[in-house]
């Protein structure tokens, strides 16, 4: 008799009205992230900037979209949307689900350009720099490089020059 009144009590519907819709299932849906940027869906259901959740009902295909700030790109995903590429993720939620996001600041490159006048060869193997003429790099920016000036046979090194003109 008991289990039959718990059955009773449990449809009550919990001292409120009554609602004849059935229960939704839902998931909770969570989304952070690092860095400079948001995640969003196009419908505005989640709109985060450092932290955000919602509930979602069972088994609904969430897209979330990654905005990154400017001077930002996107890393990568992570959690749900783990090992995805590119700037929108979709997930089918079928349990609690947690995603990241993470931001990174863009890298800034410079371009190195070395030209040899006469006979020998310039190098600096950290900035893969091997020229016999000319050639030319890209350096990220606050990079040290080593420039090494190797002289050909009977000669010798009369002068550095450009960015390097202080140099002996």
């Amino acid at each position: 008799w008991l289990a039959a009144a718990a059955l009773v009590l449990a449809g009550c519907g919990g001292g409120g009205s009554e609602s004849t819709a059935p229960n939704t299932v839902t998931y909770g849906v969570s989304v952070s992230v690092t860095g400079s940027g948001s995640v969003a869906t196009a419908s505005g259901s989640i709109n985060c900037g450092a932290v955000c959740s919602t509930d979602v009902p069972a088994n609904t295909a969430v897209t979330l979209a990654a905005t990154a700030a400017d001077g930002f790109v996107l890393q990568s995903w992570g959690g749900a949307c783990s090992g995805v590429s590119g700037n929108t993720c979709t997930v089918t939620v079928s349990q609690a689900t947690s995603v990241t996001a993470t931001f990174s600041a863009t890298p800034v490159f410079y371009a190195v350009s070395v030209v040899v006048t006469g006979n020998g060869a310039v190098t600096a193997p950290t900035a893969t720099i091997h020229c016999g003429s000319a050639c030319s790099a890209s350096v990220p920016a606050n990079t040290t490089i080593t420039l090494t000036a190797t002289p050909a046979a009977g000669q010798t090194l009369a002068s550095w020059g450009g960015a390097c003109s202080a140099a002996t």
